[in-house]
């Protein structure tokens, strides 16, 4: 995916980026990248990388906590 499809993926989930979005997306994916979690293919174009499967899982549990509007640090 490229930073834009990125950035309108995350907004339509329902979550606001500060700043320059484009500028946000990419620094947040620096540690993703650096795990293996996310590759990077080409200036401003990422892939999936490998994740375990708790790690996957307590991600979507953690997401879907912050869509309903839950702490998500308070839904362990």
């Amino acid at each position: 995916m490229t930073v834009p499809e990125l950035v309108r993926e995350v907004t339509a989930a329902g979550f606001a980026l500060e700043g320059r979005p484009s500028k946000t997306v990419s620094d947040a994916l620096r540690s993703p990248v650096a795990r293996g979690w996310v590759r990077r293919v080409g200036r401003g174009r990422y892939a999936p990388g490998c994740m375990a499967k708790s790690t996957v899982h307590r991600l979507r549990r953690w997401v879907d906590a912050a869509q309903r509007g839950v702490d998500p640090w308070a839904a362990r």
